[in-house]
Protein backbone atom coordinates (compact mmCIF):
# COMPACT_ATOMS: atom_id res chain seq x y z
CA UNK A 1 0.00 0.00 0.00
CA UNK A 2 1.19 3.58 -0.83
CA UNK A 3 -0.14 6.79 0.01
CA UNK A 4 1.22 10.05 -0.86
CA UNK A 5 0.47 13.45 1.20
CA UNK A 6 1.21 16.61 -0.22
CA UNK A 7 1.30 20.62 1.13
CA UNK A 8 2.23 23.81 -0.05
CA UNK A 9 2.52 27.06 2.23
CA UNK A 10 2.99 30.55 2.11
CA UNK A 11 5.86 31.82 3.64
CA UNK A 12 5.45 35.07 4.18
CA UNK A 13 2.71 33.51 6.76
CA UNK A 14 5.78 32.21 8.99
CA UNK A 15 7.88 35.28 9.17
CA UNK A 16 5.71 35.97 12.87
CA UNK A 17 7.20 32.51 13.62
CA UNK A 18 10.71 33.64 13.89
CA UNK A 19 9.56 35.57 16.66
CA UNK A 20 7.51 32.62 18.40
CA UNK A 21 9.19 31.34 21.74
CA UNK A 22 11.89 28.05 21.62
CA UNK A 23 8.80 26.22 23.67
CA UNK A 24 6.07 27.29 21.29
CA UNK A 25 8.26 26.79 18.54
CA UNK A 26 8.96 22.61 20.08
CA UNK A 27 5.34 22.17 19.79
CA UNK A 28 5.91 21.45 15.94
CA UNK A 29 9.64 21.36 15.26
CA UNK A 30 12.31 19.33 16.47
CA UNK A 31 15.68 20.90 18.04
CA UNK A 32 17.95 20.25 15.18
CA UNK A 33 14.97 21.44 12.88
CA UNK A 34 14.89 24.72 14.81
CA UNK A 35 19.04 24.94 15.04
CA UNK A 36 18.99 24.39 10.49
CA UNK A 37 16.07 26.92 10.25
CA UNK A 38 17.96 29.64 12.15
CA UNK A 39 21.07 29.17 11.04
CA UNK A 40 20.54 31.68 8.22
CA UNK A 41 18.35 34.73 9.01
CA UNK A 42 17.43 35.53 5.37
CA UNK A 43 16.01 31.90 5.39
CA UNK A 44 14.78 31.35 8.04
CA UNK A 45 10.99 31.72 7.28
CA UNK A 46 11.37 29.45 4.29
CA UNK A 47 12.95 26.67 5.92
CA UNK A 48 10.34 26.56 8.57
CA UNK A 49 7.66 26.58 6.29
CA UNK A 50 8.92 24.04 3.57
CA UNK A 51 9.30 21.77 7.22
CA UNK A 52 5.57 22.83 8.30
CA UNK A 53 4.67 21.71 4.69
CA UNK A 54 6.92 18.27 5.25
CA UNK A 55 5.15 17.31 8.55
CA UNK A 56 1.49 18.15 7.15
CA UNK A 57 2.07 16.28 3.80
CA UNK A 58 3.22 13.51 5.98
CA UNK A 59 0.19 13.55 8.67
CA UNK A 60 -2.24 13.60 5.03
CA UNK A 61 0.01 10.34 3.82
CA UNK A 62 -0.04 8.32 6.90
CA UNK A 63 -2.93 9.38 8.77
CA UNK A 64 -5.02 6.98 6.51
CA UNK A 65 -3.03 4.07 7.40
CA UNK A 66 -3.24 4.24 11.53
CA UNK A 67 -5.04 1.78 13.51
CA UNK A 68 -5.86 4.70 15.54
CA UNK A 69 -6.05 8.07 14.52
CA UNK A 70 -3.11 10.41 15.25
CA UNK A 71 -3.68 14.40 15.63
CA UNK A 72 -1.70 16.71 13.74
CA UNK A 73 0.62 17.95 16.63
CA UNK A 74 1.87 14.82 17.83
CA UNK A 75 2.93 13.35 14.55
CA UNK A 76 4.40 16.85 13.61
CA UNK A 77 6.37 16.96 17.16
CA UNK A 78 7.58 13.14 16.54
CA UNK A 79 8.52 13.56 12.44
CA UNK A 80 11.70 15.31 11.69
CA UNK A 81 13.12 16.79 8.33
CA UNK A 82 16.56 16.66 7.88
CA UNK A 83 19.37 15.76 5.04
CA UNK A 84 21.65 12.74 3.99
CA UNK A 85 25.04 13.50 3.63
CA UNK A 86 24.43 14.38 -0.15
CA UNK A 87 21.80 16.79 0.70
CA UNK A 88 18.74 14.65 0.05
CA UNK A 89 15.70 15.56 2.43
CA UNK A 90 14.78 12.30 5.09
CA UNK A 91 12.20 12.47 7.28
CA UNK A 92 12.47 10.74 10.45
CA UNK A 93 9.87 9.14 12.45
CA UNK A 94 9.61 6.57 15.26
CA UNK A 95 7.15 3.86 13.79
CA UNK A 96 6.39 2.20 17.35
CA UNK A 97 5.01 5.86 19.01
CA UNK A 98 1.63 5.16 16.75
CA UNK A 99 1.47 1.27 17.27
CA UNK A 100 2.07 1.20 13.84
CA UNK A 101 3.59 -1.96 10.94
CA UNK A 102 6.89 -0.57 9.62
CA UNK A 103 6.42 2.06 6.90
CA UNK A 104 8.97 3.74 4.79
CA UNK A 105 8.36 7.75 4.09
CA UNK A 106 9.93 9.53 1.59
CA UNK A 107 9.93 13.31 1.42
CA UNK A 108 10.67 16.22 -1.49
CA UNK A 109 10.80 19.73 -0.17
CA UNK A 110 11.21 22.77 -3.02
CA UNK A 111 9.75 26.40 -2.53
CA UNK A 112 9.62 29.28 -4.92
CA UNK A 113 10.06 33.16 -3.48
CA UNK A 114 6.67 33.00 -1.50
CA UNK A 115 5.21 29.10 -1.41
CA UNK A 116 6.97 25.74 0.25
CA UNK A 117 5.96 22.35 -1.08
CA UNK A 118 6.45 19.09 -0.40
CA UNK A 119 5.36 15.79 -1.36
CA UNK A 120 5.43 12.63 1.11
CA UNK A 121 5.10 8.79 0.38
CA UNK A 122 4.42 6.49 2.63
CA UNK A 123 4.97 3.03 1.69
CA UNK A 124 5.05 -0.55 3.38
CA UNK A 125 9.41 -1.18 4.12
Amino acid sequence: MIKIGIDSVEIERFIPWMAYSQKKLLRIFTDEELSYSFAVPQKTAERLAVRFAAKEAFYKALTPLLPQPAPFLFLAKHCSISYSGRGEPLLKFPWESVNAIQYRAEVTLTHTRTTATALVLVSLK
